[in-house]
């Protein structure tokens, strides 16, 4: 792997005719049409198949685990409710931090199977849509740069990656970006090879990648691509210049979403869109992560990661072959994309997902050099990354159980079946390598990943940390609230799981949208009060907002240490305030997360009768 390759000669002996069969279908040029249809479709059966291992299993079932799942998860259950396209909307404010593409998605999907509530299954089956048509960008894309045995297994080692799999199992706008991101690159490099589809397949991507995320699309398609064009042919500039004006346009389908939400206050566009988009980058708030944060990357390609690491290295020892612009366009495409991604102060692993796609290029690529350089007897750098590889599935399968169970995430009976399911496996795939049989060693990862992955997911989706018991309140919950308008008090945590699963808006009387109307004054107003009397001026509002319901019952969204101060505002209003419900947010083998702040429903009503 890490020499060059020459012409087929006897002089060069067993190692240069290895290379020339590595060589044979990785011509530079693609094939005008792929070489058999039938041979294509039962690839994208297996690349379907792949995908569906890894997503099928309690991909509804699961509670919401993440802030930004359970922000998209009320967006879209509130549109489709609300009826609310155009400018979906969150607890009755319009969405507008991000593009709204990945909401109109899952709410067409939602408003096609249930039109009032967005269950998990529909929101998560998309994010597994969006990761199934990746993984099919992944695969054509290899096709064109490389060959088939690359496709295929670029596609796998996409699907059955630690993070692919992560983000495929849940709702959020990074799986979308994956997705749109691929497809726009698969078009781009088609253009390259000037073939006319590829400008409509990189437009449509391009434009979909912003209707996603906005300008970060940019940062990974069009900047690492004009790096590679610059670094390779300077005189097609013009092709740059018709990718980004393409990209440009792309940017102005935004505009009638741009125009329904100019209602939104300059003051809401200072404190959020401004912050969303420019204080995330420069502000003091944001703590400056270390700009290595994305030398982790590839730990989001376990179990493959030992064949990213050699698949960096291709790009400078294929200098003197035809393989050096195909690799050369990953290569760029993912250090590029994370160089750009280390600038901002605000650093994630979500950010990178998309570029988990040209990492998965060059895994398929090593694998398959690797795969062929089994009878090179001076193949040694080869065999020592194979045994790298054969080492970290092993420490992966046997280490796995053990690690998760030490850390108390599951119990040691469990932790020795995974044992039982993973350790065959490793050992097995790692022998065989070791052993010589380095193609069916590596085969064997296939299964390794989807098991590896399976544990995981059994175990962060079913241990008691994890659990978030909402499906045992819900029912108490509804019947505590009844038919009562329900508000938030700001000493709760943000209500939003609640939100979801009540299926209801729940203001919160902090929001000077909230409490400006109440105290009869207008906005600004309202938010410099707040700042000034904090404690004052939510006691007037919750006390205009009692007098506001002419004796219908109201029910309180807080925690036990406001229940004495919302006691005495409710009494001065002429309500009697009791605690309806208690709810616990979260658990750990059964003790609270919050310790003695668990989550209180109090109930405001004229009588208090029902009340303790």
């Amino acid at each position: 792997m890490f020499a060059d390759f020459h012409q087929c000669s006897p002089v060069y002996g067993r190692r240069t005719i290895i290379a020339a069969a590595l060589n044979r279908d990785a011509d530079p040029t693609p094939p005008a049409s792929f070489s058999s249809a039938r041979r294509t479709c039962l690839d994208l059966l297996i690349i379907a198949a792949a995908v569906m291992a890894v997503t099928g299993y309690r991909i509804g079932q699961g509670d919401l685990v993440h802030s930004m799942e359970i922000g998209f998860a009320i967006t879209v259950q509130e549109s489709v409710r609300e009826g609310h396209w155009l400018a979906p909307t969150q607890n009755g404010k319009v969405r507008f931090i991000k593009p709204p593409l990945p909401f109109w998605i899952a709410q067409a999907a939602a408003w096609l199977v249930d039109r009032d509530h967005a269950s998990m299954l529909v929101l998560r089956g998309c994010s597994a849509a969006m990761g199934l048509s990746t993984a099919i960008c992944v695969y054509l894309l290899g096709r064109r740069l490389f060959d088939r045995r690359v496709a295929l297994w670029s596609a796998l080692a996409w699907a059955t990656c630690h993070m692919s799999v992560v983000e495929m199992r849940l709702a959020r706008h990074d799986i979308y970006l994956t997705a749109a991101v691929a497809l726009a690159m698969l078009g781009v490099w088609a253009a390259w090879r000037k073939r006319r589809w590829g400008w409509v397949v990189a437009a449509v991507g391009l434009t979909l990648a912003f209707q996603v995320k906005g300008p970060v699309s940019w940062l990974l398609t069009l900047a690492p691509f004009t790096a590679f064009v610059l670094m390779t042919d300077r005189r097609r500039w013009r092709m740059l210049a018709g990718l980004w004006a393409i990209g440009l346009l792309g940017g102005l389908t935004l505009l009638p979403w741009v125009r329904h939400v100019q209602r939104i206050t300059p003051a809401d566009l200072s404190e959020a869109y401004a912050w969303e988009a420019v204080g995330r980058v420069a502000s003091d708030k944001v703590p400056l992560d270390s700009p290595l944060y994305y030398l982790q990357f590839p730990y989001y390609l376990a179990p493959w990661s030992v064949l990213l690491i050699g698949g960096l290295a291709l790009p400078f020892v294929h200098r003197a072959t035809g393989q050096r612009q195909p690799l050369l366009f990953c290569f760029l495409w993912l250090v590029g994309g994370l160089f750009l991604l280390s600038l901002p102060k605000e650093k994630t692993h979500r950010y990178a997902v998309p570029l988990i796609a040209p990492a998965a290029l060059l895994v398929g690529r090593t694998f398959v050099q690797a795969a062929n350089a089994r009878a090179c007897d001076g193949a040694r750098q080869e065999r020592a990354l194979l045994y790298a590889h054969a080492a970290l599935l092993l420490v992966a399968a046997v280490g796995l159980p053990l690690v998760v169970a030490a850390a108390g995430l599951i119990r040691w009976p469990q932790a020795a079946i995974a044992g039982l399911v993973l350790a065959p496996l490793g050992l097995g795939s790692a022998g065989l390598i070791l052993a010589g049989r380095i193609r069916a060693g590596v085969v064997l990862t296939l299964p390794l990943a989807l098991a590896l992955n399976g544990v995981w997911t059994w175990t962060y989706e079913t241990a008691p940390r994890f659990r978030q018991p909402w499906r045992a309140m819900i029912e108490p919950a509804r019947a505590a609230v009844g038919d009562a308008q329900v508000v938030a008090w700001p000493e709760a945590r943000s209500p939003r799981v609640f939100i979801y699963h009540l299926n209801r808006v729940i203001p919160a009387l902090p929001d000077p949208d909230v409490a400006g109307p109440l105290l009869g004054i207008d906005r600004q107003s309202a938010i410099e009060r707040l700042r000034a009397d904090p404690a004052g001026t939510l006691d007037e509002v919750l006390a205009a907002q009692l007098r506001s319901m002419l004796g219908r019952p109201l029910v309180i969204f807080t925690t036990a240490p406001a229940l004495d101060r919302l006691r005495a505002v409710a009494a001065d209003a002429g309500y009697a305030a009791g605690v309806a419900l208690e709810m616990t947010p979260a658990t750990d083998r059964g003790r609270p997360v919050d310790g003695d702040r668990p989550w209180l429903l109090v109930r405001c009503e004229p009588t208090g009768r029902g009340l303790r």
